[in-house]
């Protein structure tokens, strides 16, 4: 494993700008000017937040002093004393400080000159301070990509389903050279519709898509007028679950597919007519089709494969809304008649018979089901399967007992239904699949014990059938896979060692074979798929490396292949988990090259993997970060023990795997961290069961707690655990009990309690929730005091129990959580005290509860969280171990709008997420002292779609997507910022 592997990151420095202060706060000797001939200073705005690289102060003229010149000064106050930074005389009424130093607390004023240069004019002094936010745009994270898929042509046009961060998966087209275009978005905000199965019936396009409101429905897209109409045929009404539309199949004019006439209801044949909106459901003698696949046309007639009461999985012949039966297999047993192909003027199908198994069977005009023949003889099946016609053949894949699985062919008839060769001999066969017509030819892959699995080609002569060429010689070949038609070639993905897997095109000889281009150099390659070809261009999906999966266009030459759009090119680092261990900040990122790993920010901004445990682009996913002393705990999976115990004191070199807790490839999936008694515990999973282990940071002294010589199980329930710990107890839930661990060794179960919840120790005792042993009704707050096993079964406020208490969070003396009472279960803040185990509801400054409250978070006994009614929801703070809250809105002055989330104080400031009133988009604002205000880039724009925030030694770190300074795309980028310290 890579041992000191780095990522070269662009490190920006920016600085934040805090105008403070007013505008009457002068300070220092002022000349003796008339009141309206004072210099009005612009900028930075009193109270603004900035985050800005090139930064310039502005000010307005006086009232027609006859200035002509301006003479700038900025000042700093070093122990007392103030020093003069910069002095500058400029005919501009703005000026750009590029020198000053971060987190300093500086001073400026204008003073306007005449052209004798004698101060006619001044203004007063404001005063700002900078402090240091950094973006480290992360270069090596991995671009998600778009997805895109279901390539349909439509209304001369390419439509598509792909994803975006903003509007998530939806519909899309692309037409021409112009850049793709999202056609709706059907669910509204960054949640999917997932639009599916495209398909073109006439002059429309139907798919399926949930809108997030009537569940998934059927919808139409009809291109004819003007401007497009997307139209939402809906069957099941009034509920969020929809009648889940599927196998959609156009014929004609007309579109079947199969839905639910209400939620509980069973899915049943539908048509819409031509030129209607109005699905009407298919039906013979009023019974319903039930379960119906795919179907195909044939002779006018649409014939589908459905179930029916009396006759099971049948064969069905569809005209209009009415269904005849087909029946194959008499008797109520189902012939499960699927695959099904027009050739020669008949349709072809594989059906199962008793005694006979599944054959191949055929339909002629309007006549019954006839088995044209049987493959296998006995009960033994010839399972045919892929039928394709190729030029004036009809070819499939059959098993035969004496040659396994192989090529066959038929004309029509009996006799001329024949094996075409025995490619591998034996009972096993080539296993040929893909089958695939272009120009006349048919094109497979088969499998040889020789060659693995490689390209193959046919003309139905055993002459004819031959490999085209050993892309990747060996026995495991070049896995071959997705073979299309392109032009008179195919096209296909297919592996050449170290290029990995990549596309290419075939002409039916070794000489015309080859790889089209090398989308992603290496051994993971582009990795090509749903290969759709329309007209001359073959549309794909693929992965160059830099752009993630996107969409992709080929000409079938390489300079004619290229990624076509960029559709999501935000890079998301994925950042969690932030810590500190060793002097040094750890962090939970992805990178394309390393996957999901462990790395670390130094001093200087530089970002490295810290080290390469599951080598490859997955990476390990570590989890549970948790920190005791100089060590970092944490789950991570390296490939071959499955997710197990780690460790790292923050070098590549102390970043180890610490215990297999569950020996093998099963993983033991450590959590629940705590330390205790010097040592750290935590539960993991042997076997079924979750056991209580202790490790001193060494391998040795890692091992499964024992009660009475056996380790201590706590069920089989990863839903039951919990594990927590006090300054002289150890508590856990086993089973439904209560457990204590004291510093001994002993064990104890706390008698009277079932089922707790949320346990919260207090010094040497334990808030936590739970039921009642032996009566019924909802958990309730309870208090396990000092080193007793007295429980308080009811700790109450006014005489009544605290109903299912959570969010529980400590600020000074006073424990703050959430909880209700009585016979309403809306929930309101209470806090208890730790020093006389009392308990009082906290309230607004009007005396009323506060209702849901929730993000508890604070610092030096001070406690934010947002609370109220769900269309009323806002910050609230509360001081020092108080009961009276107030409204954030009450004591700043601020835009944000939405409801606010992911609260962090860091210092004297509270950042936090809302929505930012004119992007709608999730949006970082800091609230200090008297104001609230989003927080800016470099170039005066709001750190948008903000999200993963940690606070960490008094910086903020998160990752927020704003458009970068040179190309102008957005950058999924780790920020770092810190409040203002003056």
């Amino acid at each position: 494993m890579a041992d000191s592997a780095r990522i070269v990151f662009l490190f920006l420095v920016s600085l934040i700008i805090t105008a403070c202060g007013s505008s009457g706060g002068s300070s220092g000797p002022q000349t003796p000017f008339e009141q309206g001939d004072k210099v009005g200073l612009e900028a930075p705005a009193h109270g603004s937040t900035l985050l800005n690289k090139d930064f310039a102060l502005a000010w307005h003229a006086s009232e027609n002093q006859g200035e002509t010149d301006w003479g700038v000064t900025i000042y700093t106050t070093i122990n007392g004393t103030k020093q003069t930074v910069m002095t500058l005389s400029t005919k501009a009424r703005t000026y750009r400080p590029l020198q000053l130093s971060d987190n300093t607390t500086y001073t400026w004023k204008v003073e306007a000159l005449n052209g004798e240069g004698e101060t006619v004019a001044v203004s007063d002094e404001w005063t700002f301070h900078t402090y240091p936010t950094r973006m480290l745009p992360f270069a090596g994270a991995l671009d998600q990509g778009s997805d895109p898929g279901e390539f349909t042509k439509f209304d001369g046009a390419v439509y598509f389903t792909a994803y975006s961060p903003e509007f998530g998966r939806e519909l899309w087209k692309k037409e021409g050279a112009s850049d793709a275009k999202q056609v709706a978005d059907i669910r509204g905000g960054d949640e999917s519709s997932r639009p599916q199965e495209l398909t073109v019936c006439k002059n429309r396009l139907y798919f399926t898509a949930n809108d997030g409101v009537n569940g998934r429905e059927l919808w139409m897209l009809d291109t004819t007028g003007a401007d497009p109409v997307l139209t939402l045929v809906e069957i099941v009404t009034g509920e969020s679950e929809g009648s889940a539309p599927y196998a959609l199949t156009a014929m004609g004019g007309a579109l079947y597919f199969s839905a639910r006439e209400s939620v509980d209801s069973e899915n049943t044949l539908w048509l819409l007519p031509e030129d209607s909106s109005v699905p009407v459901q298919v039906t013979m003698e009023s019974e319903a089709l039930v379960h119906p696949d795919v179907g195909v046309a044939y002779n006018g007639c649409l014939y589908v494969s459905a179930v029916s009461e009396t006759a099971g999985r049948e064969l069905w012949r569809v005209t209009g809304a009415a269904g005849t039966l087909l029946e194959i297999n008499e008797g109520g047993a189902s012939s499960h008649p699927k695959g099904f192909a027009v050739y020669d003027g008949r349709l072809y199908f594989r059906a199962t018979t008793e005694g006979l198994g599944a054959e191949l069977w055929v339909v002629e005009g309007e006549s019954s089901p006839v088995l044209l023949k049987e493959i296998a003889p006995g009960v033994v099946s010839g399972d045919p399967d892929e039928l394709t016609v190729s030029g004036d053949t009809l070819f499939f894949t059959a098993y035969a007992s004496s040659t396994g699985r192989e090529l066959w062919m038929t004309n029509g008839s009996p006799a001329g239904t024949t094996l075409v060769k025995e490619i591998v001999d034996g009972v096993l066969g080539s296993q040929p699949r893909g089958l695939t017509d272009s120009g006349g030819g048919l094109y497979f892959m088969a499998k040889t014990d020789t060659e693995g699995v490689e390209l193959w080609k046919s003309d139905g002569s055993v002459e004819g059938t031959i490999l085209v060429q050993d892309i990747l010689p060996g026995v495991t070949g070049s896995s071959v896979n997705e073979i299309v038609p392109f032009g008179d070639r195919v096209a296909f993905r297919a592996e050449e060692g170290e290029a990995g897997k990549e596309l290419w095109m075939s002409g039916g000889e070794a000489y015309n074979t080859f790889r089209v281009k090398d989308i992603q150099a290496g051994a993971k390659g582009g990795y090509p798929e749903t290969l759709v070809p329309i007209d001359d261009t073959l549309w794909f999906r693929a992965d160059d490396g830099l752009g993630g999966v996107e969409l992709w266009q080929s000409d079938g030459t390489e300079e004619g292949t290229f990624r076509t759009d960029n559709i999501n090119p935000y890079l998301d680092p994925g950042v969690d988990g932030v810590v500190k261990v060793g002097g040094t900040v750890v962090m939970v990122g992805t990178s394309g090259e390393y996957g999901r790993e462990l790395f670390t920010i130094d001093a200087d901004g530089q970002v490295s993997v810290l080290y390469d445990i599951f080598e490859g682009y997955k990476g390990s996913s570590p989890d549970n970060l948790f920190v005791h002393g100089s060590l970092l705990y944490f789950a991570a999976e390296d490939g071959e023990k499955g997710t197990e115990l780690w460790v790292s004191d923050g070098t590549p070199f102390g970043t180890k795997p610490l215990k297999d807790v569950n020996p093998g490839d099963v993983s033991g999936h450590p959590g629940y961290f705590t330390a205790f008694n010097g040592k750290v515990y935590f539960l993991a999973q042997v076997g079924v069961d979750w056991q209580v282990w202790e490790t001193d940071g060494l391998s040795g002294g890692t091992q499964a707690v024992q009660s009475g010589g056996n380790p201590v199980t706590v069920g089989a329930s990863a839903a039951d655990l919990a594990l927590a710990a006090g300054d002289t107890r150890l508590f856990f839930r086993k089973g439904e009990a209560l457990w204590v661990r004291e510093k001994s060794g002993a064990f104890l179960t706390i008698e009277g309690v079932k089922n707790p919840t949320d346990l919260f120790p207090v010094s040497g005792s334990l808030l936590f929730s739970a039921e009642t042993e032996g009566e019924e009704g909802p958990a309730t707050l309870m208090l396990l005091l000092g080193t007793t096993t007295d429980v308080e079964p009811f700790l109450k406020y006014n005489g009544q129990a605290l109903r299912q208490p959570l969010h529980f969070f400590r600020a000074g003396d006073m424990i703050y959580f959430s909880a209700w009472q009585g016979e309403s279960a809306k929930r309101s803040l209470y806090r208890f005290s730790s020093s006389n185990t009392s308990v009082s509801l906290v309230t607004d400054t009007a005396g009323q509860p506060l209702l849901r409250p929730e993000e508890l978070c604070g610092e030096d006994g001070q406690l934010w969280f947002v609370a109220g009614p769900d269309t009323e929801r806002e910050i609230w703070k509360v001081q020092a171990e108080g009961a009276t809250a107030q409204s954030l809105a009450s004591i700043a002055a601020g835009n944000a709008t939405g409801e606010p989330e992911s609260l962090r104080p860091v210092g004297d400031a509270l950042y936090f997420m809302a929505t930012h009133p004119s992007q709608g988009k999730p949006c970082l604002y800091m609230a200090r002292g008297t104001t609230i205000g989003p927080v800016l880039d470099f170039q005066h724009r709001p750190l948008l779609d903000a999200k993963h925030a940690f606070a960490l030694d008094g910086f903020l770190f998160l990752t927020a997507m704003n458009p970068d300074t040179i190309t102008t795309q957005p950058v999924q980028g780790i920020w770092v910022t810190s409040p203002p310290s003056f």
